[in-house]
């Protein structure tokens, strides 16, 4: 079983997530390594990352270790877990999204437009409101 601090796989939860998503939007995940591809889905109770594998295999043809770049990367962060979600930029545009979880880790995307950025941070926040009451 895994510590409910830590991110763990999409697959071995799916029984236990929230069938309501509020909203759905294709992001980028930022790591060191590069850019994942994916959505992002937000529900009352839970903030989940699940990646598509097949973008990133077209956009990224130059790659020299393709196969290890597009590793599948699903992860859900129930929302007692965050400590901090900030709005960041990305490449000089406001579009970036921070998380900093309760066990000192940090998360970047990049939520391509300014506009999918407003629509997260706007549907976000009546969330975070109730959860902090």
């Amino acid at each position: 079983m895994n510590d409910d601090n830590r991110p763990f796989e999409y697959q071995a939860i799916t029984r236990q997530v929230d069938p309501s998503i509020i909203l759905v939007t294709e992001v980028q995940y930022i790591t060191v390594e590069g850019a994942q591809y994916g959505d992002l889905y937000l529900s009352g109770q839970y903030l989940m990352f699940k990646s598509k594998p097949e973008k990133v295999r077209r956009e990224i043809k130059f790659a020299i270790k393709t196969d290890e770049f597009i590793r599948k990367t699903n992860k859900i962060w129930p929302l007692t877990n965050l400590d901090q979600v900030f709005k960041r930029r990305f490449l000089l545009m406001h579009q970036g999204l921070e998380i900093f979880t309760r066990d000192k880790k940090s998360y970047y995307f990049n939520l391509l437009t300014g506009d999918s950025a407003a629509t997260f941070f706007n549907s976000f926040k009546p969330i975070v409101v109730r959860h902090n009451k």
